[in-house]
């Protein structure tokens, strides 16, 4: 399963990225340690999920 998670970054600019499950908790916690705020993820699906919801589905 793929996922799409979109920030803004430490200078206010919206990134998004894709992807793969197994990277996807990894990218989570390099964006918050970065200073990434509004942080959302969605799934495949469509499901969408802030980071901390995110993270409890991906563990």
């Amino acid at each position: 399963m793929s996922f799409e998670i979109t920030h803004l970054n430490s200078g206010g600019d919206r990134e998004s990225q894709s992807v793969r499950q197994a990277d996807a908790l990894p990218l989570l916690s390099k964006i918050e340690r970065l200073g990434g705020t509004n942080i959302q993820v969605r799934s495949a699906n469509g499901q969408r999920w802030t980071a901390a919801q995110a993270r409890a589905q991906l563990i």
